[in-house]
């Protein structure tokens, strides 16, 4: 694109893209509906698993994780994350410990 339009137009046109997309997704408060739900949670597993929780603690580090999916609308499509070698289910057990969490704090 930096040989047909030059570098500046360049950065303009991809930082407008950007804008865009990031509109789109504050404004109709939906995770993107082309992504790849197995990707996100394993960015999602990584970054909780390096900003704030103990090792070993794998039940809170799943409950956060499943907590996360479900707000982006993700936790009915994976069943199962792969994660460093490791599969863990989702569904059923993650289920059953944020209803547990919510009787908690109630």
């Amino acid at each position: 694109m930096t040989k047909r339009i030059g570098k500046q137009k360049a950065i303009v046109a991809i930082a407008r893209k950007l804008l865009v997309a990031v509109w789109h997704v504050l404004t109709e408060q939906e995770a993107d509906c082309h992504a790849d739900a197995q990707a996100i949670a394993r960015k999602l597993m990584n970054w909780i698993a390096h900003h704030g929780l103990t090792p070993g603690q794998h039940r809170d580090l799943l409950l956060l994780l499943y907590q996360q999916l479900d707000q982006l609308g993700l936790s009915e499509e994976l069943e199962e994350i792969d994660y460093y070698g490791t599969t863990y289910r989702l569904s059923v057990r993650q289920q059953l410990l944020r209803e547990a969490q919510k009787r908690q704090s109630s």
